[in-house]
């Protein structure tokens, strides 16, 4: 069938940039690795490639081998020129990042450029196809899956070479998201595998953003969420390159809970000895917390926010009330315009 061909190529499509990477007329892309710091055993672990700076090279492979032009395009590996029947490879000088599904399946591929340039992007990923769909695939699931019970937790990064940084150090149960902001398929996808996630975004503004976002999912999941305050400017990737296994593995056992985090996050941004300044903290951090599916964990959390505010419970719990009354509101509008949608 069409799907399992596909799923055969895609395997073989990463055998050949492995292949490739091998090759003496391509020792660029390997001193590119060894300037990241990345030893041959971690790229046979990860499967990472490179793909040849050339319009056909994979092409023409994957039609040696029985594989249609049509199967290419299907699995996003090749391009169709507009209006036109010749295709060319969608990944030209990269190095190659096999995107696997929990099972450890090859299902896309997110490509590296080797120089920083304004022509090209950083990164090209595999297009959304049957195969692959971004927002239910965490890179590094099928190596990390079976570490979660032995370290009480999952650990989400941002990208891959922080994943590979962490794995490095024996972090070994860390995934990202792939190409895309996390999403609540996501969250159920580790709800799967474990009760615990800790974050481990950038400590940059935009870190933060994504990192409050991303609780908020989480939460909704019923799942129990830590983070992990990265310095600004530093990634786990750079830490691990600076300070070794010991760093990153120091900086990783450092985590707040999400609400405490949530909380301290908001009390930067407004005075908590202000009226306006406690109206302003309560309605951020109590919007998180209505993300609970738990009654009593929210109403413990409640509690606490009201005692460190020195607010009357009673107070609080009302406008807990009010902030799950919104959020449902809001997820049957959602509801209603998906299958608008569909229809």
């Amino acid at each position: 069938t069409m799907r399992e061909d596909g799923r055969r190529l895609l395997q073989e499509a990463a055998a050949f940039f492995q292949h490739c990477l091998q090759q003496p007329e391509n020792a660029g892309a390997r001193q590119y690795l060894q300037e990241r710091g990345l030893d041959w055993p971690t790229v046979e672990k990860f499967r990472l490639g490179y793909a040849p700076d050339s319009w056909d090279a994979l092409g023409n492979y994957a039609f040696q081998k029985g594989f249609s032009q049509e199967l290419l395009v299907h699995t996003g590996l090749s391009v169709r020129k507009e209006g036109r029947q010749d295709c060319y490879d969608r990944f030209r000088g990269r190095l190659m990042f096999p995107i696997c599904d929990e099972l450890g399946r090859v299902v896309g591929f997110s490509g590296r450029a080797l120089q920083k340039s304004d022509q090209m992007a950083k990164y090209v990923n595999s297009p959304e196809s049957e195969f692959f769909q971004k927002g239910s695939l965490l890179y590094g699931l099928h190596l990390a899956r079976n570490e979660f019970k032995e370290m009480g937790h999952a650990l989400v990064c941002e990208g891959q070479m922080d994943v590979i940084a962490c794995h490095r150090a024996g972090l070994k149960q860390a995934v990202a998201a792939q190409g895309t902001a996390f999403t609540a398929q996501h969250a159920a996808l580790l709800k799967r595998s474990t009760p615990c996630v800790r974050l481990a975004f950038d400590g940059d503004p935009a870190g933060i953003k994504a990192t409050l976002r991303t609780i908020d999912l989480l939460l909704a999941a019923d799942l129990q969420v830590s983070v992990v305050m990265l310095p600004e400017n530093e990634d786990p990737d750079s830490i691990f390159r600076t300070g070794g296994p010991e760093a990153l593995q120091q900086m990783m056992a450092v985590a707040e809970e999400a609400v405490p985090f949530i909380y301290r996050i908001t009390c930067q941004e407004h005075d908590p000895e202000l009226p306006e300044g406690k109206s302003a903290i309560v309605s951020q951090t109590l919007n998180s917390i209505s993300a609970m599916p738990d009654q009593i964990a929210r109403t413990a959390h409640c509690q606490w926010l009201a005692a460190r505010l020195r607010l009357p419970e009673n107070i609080l719990l009302d406008s807990l009330n009010s902030h799950i009354r919104k959020r449902q509101q809001a997820e049957l509008r959602q509801d209603a315009y998906a299958a608008h949608q569909r229809a």
